[in-house]
């Protein structure tokens, strides 16, 4: 492999690593999520939070996903990894802070 096509790999592996990194950042202090956005995510959390906890647990997770997959079918493991990467406190919820990065896995 010449030195030219290897500095291109590495260089489009940083920039997918920084646009990974950025996705993670989530928050109502983070800049790149505008206003708009932390409205939508704020009512889907409304819509599927049917226990009231202000979290979605497994099965919420799993009928927002259902409803974003057109009414098809989403099976339990693909409900687990959304939640493993998406879940950064590890209590097996997902938070309104949570949620838009488990939107971006899915």
């Amino acid at each position: 492999m010449s030195i030219v096509v290897a500095s291109v790999i590495m260089k489009r592996r940083r920039n997918r690593q920084m646009s990974i990194g950025e996705r993670r950042k989530v928050g109502k202090n983070n800049p790149t999520v505008s206003a708009e956005e932390r409205e939508h995510i704020e009512a889907m959390m409304k819509k599927y939070d049917m226990d009231g906890d202000t979290e979605l647990n497994f099965g919420e997770l799993k009928a927002l996903m259902v409803d974003l997959n057109d009414g098809k079918e989403v099976l339990d493991i693909e409900v687990k990894c959304i939640m493993k990467n998406a879940d950064s406190s590890k209590n097996f919820h997902i938070s309104n802070s949570e949620l838009q990065k488990a939107l971006t896995a899915w």
